[in-house]
């Protein structure tokens, strides 16, 4: 049986044997206003040629070792997505289209920061139940209520920190792999790319037809970048003309400010009239 690639999830550049990706494996069910759920976070390695990749990092919140194969779920329950490595290491450093304008990089940081702060938070009415459970299930309650309302980020966030409980090393592992989850849903919506799992790929027959196709496409990328850069420049001059305005504006209220203040000192100099 012959191999098959895949396409990058976010920019659908083709994924070939042997190249470095990552992987994340999302429920094939749809669920409303959320999508298809991730269910195992992007991680690294290298794409076997038959759907599934082979880890090159060790992720020890999952139980999982470099070495080790993530692969489609048997069952059909689940299915792989994958994004170019070099595409998913660039997700950082893209700017938010809302304002204030932010790289992803900072929008996850801060995502992060709230995680902890929940759990932070919800320590202290966690140790009020310590007569009636241990140390650990009061952590775990603290995890559960911090992680129950991320879900659509990653529905194992919640078992990942746990498996982390009084292991630093795990825990910073189960942090990282949320902010991968994170970045990966803010590219979703940023670039308007749905994640929806592919189950199955044609069979790899050749690169002639993938390489004319890939220079058509090249060059309706280029077209539209140019037509992207000429509509910010003329946002960009729309936003010098308000700034403009807004000055001029300011600096017609203090004018006239001014006046009020000169003309109410010149009514204060004038006799009184019985």
């Amino acid at each position: 049986m012959g191999s098959q690639n895949q396409g990058c999830i976010l920019s659908g550049i083709e994924i070939t044997e042997g190249e470095e990706v990552y992987a994340a494996a999302l429920s094939a069910q749809v669920m409303e206003f959320s999508g298809h759920l991730i269910l195992t976070p992007p991680l690294k390695g290298i794409y076997s040629g038959y759907g599934d990749i082979n880890l090159t990092e060790d992720v020890p919140c999952l139980d999982l070792a470099r070495g080790e194969d993530l692969s489609p779920s048997p069952d059909g329950r689940s299915a792989l997505i994958y994004i170019n490595s070099e595409i998913f290491s660039a997700l950082s450093g893209l700017n938010t289209g809302y304002f204030p304008v932010r790289p992803f990089g900072d929008v996850v940081q801060e995502s992060c920061q709230a995680l902890q702060e929940d759990i932070a938070s919800t320590q202290e009415p966690a140790k009020k139940i310590g007569f009636l459970a241990s140390r650990r299930m009061r952590d775990i309650l603290t995890i559960s209520q911090a992680a129950h309302h991320r879900n659509r980020d990653w529905t194992g966030l919640g078992a990942a920190l746990e498996a982390g409980l009084g292991n630093p090393q795990v825990m910073e592992n189960a942090m990282d792999l949320y902010a991968r989850s994170k970045v990966l849903r803010l590219a979703e919506s940023e670039l308007r790319r749905p994640l929806v799992p592919i189950s199955w790929g044609p069979q790899e027959a050749g690169p002639t037809a993938r390489l004319q196709i890939n220079h058509i496409a090249g060059r309706l990328l280029g077209n539209q970048a140019m037509k992207d850069y000429a509509e910010m420049e003329d946002a960009d001059a729309s936003l010098a003309l308000i700034s403009a305005r807004i000055e001029f504006i300011q600096q017609t209220l203090e004018e006239l400010e001014a006046q009020k203040a000169s003309l109410t000192a010149e009514d204060e100099d004038l006799p009184e009239f019985p």
